[in-house]
């Protein structure tokens, strides 16, 4: 027994290793954050100066508060990514609990451990300081106490996990998805998906303790913030009029779901061995409940696709290695049909991508061709019934995927940022900006609250936004222009001579520039 143990913890080592250094190696790989970061961070200060909370944050408070609880001198966005880690690393040490429950073979758990590690969302979002990662913590974290405990759920264990569903609530709403599925899971622990409507009433009435246990639990654990905002007013509520449903908009989704892996082939396993994914889901009621809300209400909030996928990838990742393992126990060779359906996989990504041009899912043409080559390779190993060596190839691909993906990305609002910063070391006054991701309302009004200078949104698309008069209705002392976050700038800024450019940042992303101006109001016509 001994011998086993440390080989198996010898191979799992190199695996932890791999996480922590690549984390670490690019956790300040990122120049700037996404905008909605800067919005969480300001949330935090609030919290941590006066232990308050914006009115006009729609996000619950959980995540902030924990970036709240920083030592002093510490730089905020540093601190997030620290966080980040640490709450990257937990999560993979549970998903590593959770596949020791699923599987019984030892390479079967560690390539799952691999996939989860490279996988180029969870990778991608794990780097970023967002509540999605916090959130999928939560979530695994769930379901792993779940079905460790099915045999024999208790008043603490029911109170433990009604106490994750509120910190899942109070992290990001799809914590009201997490409750939900979690009263499935504990109604139908260690029973069937499938009864008879007799039996279920029965069943409801001998699981009624527990499921009353599990709501008060997260009732009480929300309450203070159900008192501060009614969630039925949440503003999320309203953004789905904005968006337009159309077959565009169904194609992105189903491509960035299906393609969700790193490699193009992952569904189709799902497809071949359909039984072992329903008795895997019928065992795990809780799973499949989450799995299908969520995905439905990603449908929702197309526009964040694919971050929201992040707390269902583990979940994708087990039911994708449940199918695999027992296509190889199987022993059937491939048919023509499978050729001719992986072959549709890899013709609708190369196609999709053409068309849709999806930042998450490849932009660089190279890069594309020598994912393309690999995806190839990997039909003919399955040919040559060479199974593992394809999931060392998908690994390869996930790795690909994932570089690339971060690449991209990397250098996202280097300007305005750029900008932000250097308006608040060195410049005194009133600044209006037309930035809409508020970076540069973190850099000038909160960052740093020693800061001199003071700043606004201030929209400039329209010749009459920078009138002379205007500016001095606002009190406007200098301007932050940018072209990032697709903003449109009204030409009238150059013209002007009353507008003085003193600071000029630009960078290119691919073929597209991204600039970032400073231009200070001189106060009179010449």
């Amino acid at each position: 027994m001994t011998l086993p143990l440390k080989t198996t913890w010898s191979k799992k080592i190199y695996i932890y290793l791999l996480f922590v250094v690549l984390h670490l190696f690019l956790m300040n790989v990122n120049t700037a954050e996404w905008g909605d970061t800067y919005r969480i961070l300001r949330a935090s200060e609030f919290i941590r100066n006066d232990f308050s909370y914006p009115l006009d944050e729609k996000r619950p408070p959980l995540f902030s508060l924990i970036l709240a609880v920083r030592p002093s001198g510490v730089d905020q966005v540093m601190w997030g990514r620290g966080v980040m880690f640490v709450t990257s690393l937990v999560i993979f040490c549970l998903f590593d609990k959770l596949t020791d429950l699923v599987f019984k073979k030892e390479k079967i758990k560690n390539i799952s451990l691999l996939l989860f590690a490279l996988n180029p969302v969870f990778l991608y979002w794990s780097l970023r300081v967002y509540a999605d990662t916090f959130f999928a913590l939560l979530v695994v974290a769930s379901f792993f106490l779940l079905k460790s405990w099915e045999k024999k759920l208790d008043m603490k264990k029911i109170v433990v996990l009604g106490l994750l569903s509120g910190l899942s609530i109070l992290t990001r709403f799809e914590g009201y998805v997490l409750f939900i599925s979690m009263l499935v899971g504990v109604l139908y622990s260690n029973e069937s998906l499938y009864i008879r409507p007799k039996k279920f009433l029965k069943l409801l009435g001998a699981k009624s303790k527990n499921l009353v246990i599990l709501g008060l639990t997260t009732f009480i654990s929300v309450l203070p913030y159900l008192a501060f905002r009614n969630p039925l007013t949440s503003q999320y509520f309203s953004e789905p009029e904005r968006r337009v449903y159309d077959f565009k908009m169904i194609w992105a989704y189903l491509i960035s779901l299906l393609y969700i892996f790193g490699f193009v082939y992952g569904f189709f396993f799902l497809f071949k061995k359909p039984n072992v994914v329903i008795d895997f889901l019928k065992k795990n009621a809780g799973i499949l409940t989450f799995l299908i809300i969520e995905a439905v209400l990603i449908l929702l909030w197309p526009a964040a696709i694919p971050r929201l996928f992040v707390p269902i990838i583990p979940f994708l990742i087990l039911l994708f290695m449940i199918s695999f393992d027992s296509f190889i126990d199987s022993g059937k060779p491939l048919e023509f049909k499978d050729y001719i359906f992986l072959g549709f996989l890899l013709g609708f990504y190369v196609s999709s991508q053409y068309f849709l041009r999806l930042q998450f899912l490849i932009l660089n043409v190279e890069i594309l061709a020598f994912l393309i080559v690999i995806q190839l390779v990997m039909i003919f190993f399955l040919y040559k019934k060479s199974y593992f060596i394809f999931l060392y190839l998908s690994l390869v691909s996930c790795f690909v995927w994932a570089f690339s993906t971060i690449y991209l990305h990397k250098d996202i609002y280097t300007a305005v940022r750029s900008a932000s910063m250097y308006a608040r070391e060195n410049i005194n006054g009133n600044i209006s900006f037309n930035d809409t991701t508020s970076i540069s309302d973190w850099y000038i009004n909160y960052a740093d609250p020693a800061s001199t200078i003071s700043g606004f949104f201030y929209p400039l698309n329209l010749d009459d936004s920078v009138s002379y008069q205007k500016l001095l209705e606002y009190k406007i002392t200098h301007l932050l222009v940018t072209n990032e976050d697709s903003v449109s700038v009204s030409p009238e800024v150059k013209r002007k001579s009353y507008l003085k450019l003193i600071k000029d940042f630009r960078y290119n992303i691919g073929s597209r520039p991204f600039y970032a101006e400073i231009y200070e109001f001189t106060g009179g016509l010449k």
